[in-house]
Formats: C-alpha cells, structure tokens, sequence
C-alpha cells in the first residue's frame, strides 16, 4: 500500500479494500503458476472487479493501535492459567522425580 500512496492513489477505505483483494488475488496466482510443474492454465479467464463486492469499511476493534498487543497479552494469560499449578502424580499414586528433587532440599 505504500506505493498505492506514493503515486497517489485514493485513500478510502472502499477503494483500499478492493485495490487490495485484486493485489491478493494476483498475487496467489503468480505464486501458483511459478512453481516448479505447475499447471498453467493459458488464457484464463480474469475476474471482474467493481465496487458491488466491497462493504462498507466498518472499524473493527482490531483497528485501534493497542489492540494487537492487548490481544497478545490476553493470549499468554489464558495460556499461562492453562497450565497446572503442580506436576501431575503418576497413575500409581508416586511422586515424580521434580516433586523428590524439591523435597530433598
């Protein structure tokens, strides 16, 4: 997107977000057909875009500039309350060689 801003092209969101889909598009394309054996499919039909695909651009609270760190954040909590306390006791009752190497100090 930032060469879309150096030549000057328009900024609303509508406009970004199909600009985008058919920079996405293309480029899934050319990665397909640059593999080694692809199967080029010659002459194949190119889709049409226009502005009936796109909704409108509604902020999302992903938008907001903290939120991709909140989340982060957020995700290493849940993990970290996740995890047990204490090693679990094997199936026969016995303590584990953690539990005996703490208790012998």
């Amino acid at each position: 997107m930032n060469t879309a801003d150096d030549v000057g092209l328009p900024t609303d969101p509508n406009f970004r977000s199909t600009f985008l889909a058919y920079i996405e598009w293309g480029t899934r394309v050319a990665v397909a057909n640059s593999r080694p054996g692809a199967d080029v499919i010659e002459h194949a039909p190119v889709p049409r875009w226009g502005w009936g695909q796109t909704p409108p651009f509604e902020p999302q609270q992903w938008d907001e500039p903290t939120a991709a760190e909140r989340g982060r954040q957020r995700y290493a909590e849940e993990q970290a309350a996740k995890q047990p306390a204490t090693e679990p006791m094997p199936q026969n009752g016995s303590p584990t060689v953690a539990e005996l190497s703490r208790n012998s100090d």
